[in-house]
């Protein structure tokens, strides 16, 4: 009764606040309109026109202070008219919108006839004075003019203070070389799953991942702009990270399109592959391939004024070479189990994708449009996975065979103050990491660790499992915002469901690990058993928001308040593990279980201020506390589904002895025959393949405390404090400080250890090496490990999630500045870049002291060979500051009509650990050696980068005009440095006997310097 309670009190407050929006999804104009005396007029009636508007003109009247505003306008060129009865209307051209962008427009009437018009100009202004949001706007015309790969996160990254959050460095793309690869955006310490993406503001990303991403990627011909909001984001939406939103492209009310390729393959590149790489122990460098984008697009009126369209599609494919990976020359040979690399063909990753759209906008009266926007789209990444501790064969194709985004949404100005919005969205989604077509029957996946593997702890032959997943989701949202010249109201609601069912199956339900000796023949020493296949289901019921935000501006000073309440639920619906090869008599079913429900209420905070009151210096300061993703999966890890605790990681292992060297486990490997037969040693996990449905579920579950109830889902606030100056006509600079810190993080308690009776903390010498801190030899403290009496490598886990707070403190905060420089010239010069630089703490001492099971990094809860490779020593971390320069400009060179553009990044090199991976030998309580365990870290996570990367990509247009249409003809040069830098290594350590240990081999190096020829005809 209580949660209701404060249920309806929350509600009770997002709905009767005098508080909302205030960073609009669009762009906005205002000011205050004043007679020859100084005087403030109200009652003027204030239009802002455009050929963007499919209504032509959106009008406001001055409130009692003369001051007005128009919101949610997109972008392009206004004329803003200024008319009141006795006095002469003025008129202000050439107002450029971009974003959500508060451009200020002040009028000055003269008294004089209505029918006279006094048309002024003047610099459109550059410093937002009623917004704390930080926003970078990326034009059409960016987006034509810089070499990039042409999708949000090419561009994204070029932000400063941007990074990836789904694979570093490993991800950094060159001219498209990557294709079009869905990734996370972080910025300021932010994580993977506060990325959200929208299109013309309503949420476009599936729910996985907590709702960060999915497959879709909008093509560049359909978009207008691109939005990057990056800091004090608004309560539209729950999560604080990056915000990307697409302003989709309508028409108009005269026929235009354009068509864009470009193509690059390996007779087009050079060669980076130098002496020091190979010093490294890189075998080959990797290369493009093929490259290619053919993007179209058109659109215009089928009646004007009344009905336009839009219709855009893209072709785009990226295939490259593997570095330091070939095929397997006895692929598809089941007879045969050595991999013996085929020199003569490296290893490739193929990457196509296929995209088409269409937009209709009506205007159906006055006060009603409509949008509609059908985009269907596929992509093939085929073979994926492919590196160099994976054979080709042993890859899978990572399919997204359909993809279906359908949304409308609904514009209402009803009165000059009050405007209604409404959409919705419905995505499905079909993708999975499936088994590749070219896969000849009976190959079973090999998993080698022996010294004398072609490449020790690779996988050849096949992979052990695949996977085939649908998502479904649906989204809407609603907002009506009250306007006056003082204040821009806007309260809304949206919600969001949908379903994720993620099977995973196999050819043949077992992989084989070898030990093989230097010089020996392949040696197995385990069979890895899988329980596939079996599908697993998490629907969300509810991500509710309900909010209230105001922007209120007074004088010089512009006020923001806001609050949001958010309901998040999900439940698991009713399932069934039938019989597997290798457990045949299993058969359980679960009921429906409900996941969690929580409920937040989260404040949001602005201020912006004119210094000198000349428009030209603002002070801004913000505060907001934003929410975890909410989705299908991520949300919670692990998550407690009745079927990922009944199968844990779908797998167990036995030991194997193949004494008479068939390469075929001689004895019964399914559960009937749980303990040691024939060649065979016992099942590994007592409850592989059982139906005994509490065993199963005790072994990952949820404390009830935290799956429901009032502030339990993961947050996170936000602070900054900038200073934005402009320094000339068109051109500004903006210096900030931000910090954030998360709260409300997950743990897993083991609940069948016990810290004082189940462990001993032993240490670790480090090995002399000069290339370690301070030449190694060094003691690393305080690995915890289960001791023998307490079932080291036998004891069943029953682990719970529950939250850091109910076992010790946890912190995790990044601080850091920002300086940013943007210039939009009318001589046809843009730029803007900046730099950053910041570091990430983070302190879990308190809950590893009570729960070493926390430092255990691997996924695999259900593994009974417990040993945690992240010290105690290392439990209080405070990162280097890692600092980022960037840039992009442009300019079209007079006369020749030349356009020269380019792109700059300076980032941290790649992130350094030393993971020794050897035999350990604690030789503590009777425990003489941990077997097959490895990866212990003899140095603070953190504090260590490689080499800086400095990308330097160069674009050089020619142009040619004839009446409306235009021609570019373009050379790309991505990496015009050709710098060597490695953006992906081994970490591990592993010593070498009488020689140097092998460590920091790469695997991944930003590709080498290659050409681009590309055309753009628009028309």
């Amino acid at each position: 009764m209580r949660g209701w309670k404060q249920g309806l009190f929350a509600i009770a407050i997002v709905m009767a606040s005098s508080w909302p929006a205030y960073a609009q999804s669009g762009a906005s104009i205002s000011g205050v309109v004043k007679d020859a005396s100084g005087a403030v007029l109200p009652g003027v009636t204030v239009e802002a026109s455009s050929t963007a508007l499919i209504e032509k003109v959106r009008t406001a009247v001055t409130d009692g202070s003369g001051q007005y505003r128009i919101t949610e306008l997109l972008p392009g060129t206004y004329t803003v008219t200024f008319a009141l009865t006795g006095f002469s209307t003025v008129k202000r051209e050439g107002v450029e919108l971009s974003g959500s962008f508060n451009a200020i427009v002040n009028g000055d009437l003269k008294v004089g006839n209505v029918s006279e018009t006094i048309t002024v100009t003047g610099e459109p202004p550059i410093v937002d004075l009623q917004s704390a949001t930080r926003q970078t706007v990326v034009t059409h015309a960016q987006l034509d003019a810089l070499p990039t790969g042409r999708n949000m996160f090419n561009l994204g990254v070029l932000i400063p203070g941007v990074t990836l959050t789904t694979g570093g460095l490993a991800n950094q793309d060159v001219g498209g070389a990557l294709g079009p690869n869905t990734l996370a955006l972080g910025i300021h310490g932010g994580q993977t799953q506060d990325q959200r993406m929208t299109m013309n503001g309503i949420s476009l990303s599936t729910m996985i991942g907590g709702g960060w991403g999915g497959g879709t990627i909008p093509n560049a011909a359909g978009v207008s702009e691109m939005l990057f909001d990056t800091s004090a984001v608004d309560a539209s939406l729950s999560t604080g990270g990056v915000r990307i939103n697409f302003i989709i492209k309508d028409g108009g009310n005269k026929y235009s399109g354009t068509v864009f390729g470009n193509f690059a393959n390996d007779s087009m590149q050079g060669s980076n592959y130098t002496q020091r790489l190979k010093d490294l122990g890189l075998a080959t460098p990797g290369g493009i391939v093929k490259n290619w984008d053919f993007n179209p697009g058109f659109g215009g009126p089928f009646v004007k004024d009344k009905l336009w369209f839009y219709l855009s599609g893209r072709s785009q494919g990226a295939n490259t070479l593997v570095p330091g990976q070939f095929y397997n020359k006895n692929e598809n040979n089941p007879n045969a189990w050595a991999y013996v690399p085929d020199t003569g063909r490296p290893a490739t990753l193929n990457r196509s994708w296929q995209d088409y759209q269409a937009r209709v906008t009506w205007q159906a009266n006055a006060k009603n449009k409509f949008g509609f926007l059908y985009n269907i789209q596929s992509n093939c990444f085929c073979p994926f996975g492919v590196n160099t501790l994976t054979a080709p064969e042993a890859g899978n194709d990572q399919r997204f065979p359909l993809q279906r985004p359908i949304e409308v949404d609904w514009t209402s100005p009803v009165t000059s103050k009050v405007l209604l919005e409404g959409s919705a969205i419905h995505r499905i989604e079909r993708w999975g990491a499936m088994d590749p077509s070219t896969l000849a029957p009976g190959m079973i996946s090999v998993n080698d660790q022996g010294p004398g593997a072609y490449r020790p702890n690779m996988v050849y032959r096949a992979a052990a499992t695949y996977s085939n997943n649908f998502n479904s989701t649906f989204h809407w949202r609603l907002t009506g915002s009250y306007i006056t010249g003082a204040h821009a109201v806007k309260v809304g609601a949206n919600d969001g469901w949908g379903s994720s069912d993620q099977t995973t199956y196999s050819r043949i339900p077992q992989q084989y690990t070898f030990f093989t000796p230097v010089g020996a023949a392949p040696t197995p020493n385990q069979v890895t058993e899988y329980v596939t296949p079996y599908t697993v289901s998490t629907n969300v019921a509810h991500d509710l928001g309900l909010f209230a935000q105001d922007k209120w501006t007074k004088g010089r000073s512009t006020i923001m308040l806001g609050i949001r309440y958010d309901h998040a639920s999900s439940f698991y619906p009713a399932s069934t593990l039938g019989p597997t090869q290798y457990a045949p008599t299993r058969n359980v079913s679960f009921p429906e279980t409900p996941q969690v429900s929580w409920s937040d209420v989260t404040p949001k905070t602005g201020f912006a201020y004119d210094l000198r009151g000349d428009g030209r210096t603002a002070l801004k300061v913000s505060l907001n506390k934003y929410l975890q993703g909410f989705g299908t999966t991520f949300a919670i890890v692990p998550d407690p589904n009745p079927v990922s605790a009944a199968v844990g990681f779908g797998n167990t292992t036995r030991t194997w002895n193949d004494a008479n060297h068939n390469y075929i486990p001689d004895c019964d490997l399914s559960n009937k025959t749980p303990g040691a037969n024939g060649e065979c040693g016992a099942l590994a996990n007592p409850n592989f393949g059982s139906n005994d449905v509490a065993a199963l579920l005790n072994q990952l579950k949820f404390d009830p405390n935290f799956q429901t109830g009032w502030n339990k889902r993961g947050y996170n606030w936000e602070f900054s404090t900038s200073v934005q100056q402009q320094l000339g006509p068109r051109m500004s600079m903006d210096i900030g400080f931000f910090r954030r810190w998360y709260g409300n993080f997950q743990v897993v308690d083991n609940t069948n250890l016990n810290t004082a009776r189940d462990f001993n903390y032993i240490n670790l010498t480090a090995p002399a090496d000069p290339r370690l801190p301070n030449g190694g030899n060094y003691v690393v403290t305080g690995f915890p490990v289960v001791k023998p009496g307490s079932g080291f490598g036998s004891f069943v886990p029953a682990n719970v999630v529950k939250l850091s707070d109910d076992v010790g403190r946890q912190i995790s905060h990044w601080n850091g500045v920002d300086v940013n420089l943007n210039a939009r010239l009318q001589n046809g010069f843009f730029a803007q870049g900046g730099f950053s630089t910041g570091r990430t703490s983070t302190d879990n001492c308190d809950v590893i002291k009570a729960l070493p099971e926390v430092a255990y990094e691997s996924n695999n809860f259900f593994s009974p060979n417990f040993f945690t490779t992240m010290p105690t020593q290392f439990c209080k971390q405070d990162g280097v500051f890692l600092t980022q320069v960037k840039g992009s400009a442009g300019y079209t060179l007079p006369k020749v009509d030349v356009l020269v553009a380019g792109t700059y990044q300076d980032l941290p090199g790649v992130n350094v650990e030393a993971r020794l991976n050897a035999p350990f030998l604690p030789n503590v309580d009777g425990l003489q050696a941990i077997p097959g365990l490895n990866g212990y870290h003899l140095i603070q996570p953190g504090t260590e980068t490689g080499g800086r990367l400095h990308q330097l990509d160069i674009k050089f247009s020619k142009i040619f005009r004839s009446g409306r249409t235009r021609t570019m003809v373009g050379l790309d040069i991505y990496n015009a440095l050709n710098v060597d830098t490695v953006t992906g290594q081994d970490n591990g350590y592993t010593p070498v006997p009488g020689g140097q240990a092998v460590w920091q081999v790469p695997n991944l190096i930003l590709q080498a310097r290659f050409i681009k020829i590309s055309a753009q005809f628009d028309f």
